[in-house]
């Protein structure tokens, strides 16, 4: 029994360490195209996101033409999960957001503006969607 549980124990801890290596955040770098359509069946809205400079759990770039401030990731939910902040004339901007099979699924709150804007990402390259 007990070279059963320390087999599962090293098991479980390769597969751990396999999964933190494949979120890191190396994978969100490069050139997105994201889509913020403000709504269902209005006409689509591209805007270009850059992630650069990433470092072990933190990221620089711009996203709607505008430096992100703040970017931070978690990766020990099984996810690469992010968050950044962005600013114009009408205030703050927070975004959050996490990459899931390519492609990443986001969430902007703005306070000036009063709107919560639901988005999705690919890479610039890829023009399946």
């Amino acid at each position: 029994m007990k070279s059963f549980m320390t087999f599962c124990l090293l098991a479980f801890s390769f597969t751990s360490n396999t999964n933190a290596q494949e979120l890191s955040t190396e994978l969100l770098k490069g050139t997105w195209t994201v889509d913020l359509t403000p709504s269902p069946g209005a006409d689509p809205y591209y805007k270009e996101m850059a992630i650069e400079d990433t470092g072990e759990n933190s990221f620089q770039g711009f996203f709607y033409d505008t430096p992100f401030a703040n970017g931070t990731v978690n990766t020990v939910w099984g996810k690469l999960y992010f968050a950044f902040t962005t600013k114009d004339g009408s205030g703050k901007y927070f975004s959050t957001g996490y990459l899931e099979d390519g492609k990443i699924y986001g969430l902007t709150f703005s306070e000036g503006r009063k709107f919560v804007m639901p988005w999705t990402a690919w890479r610039k390259e890829d023009i399946s969607k």
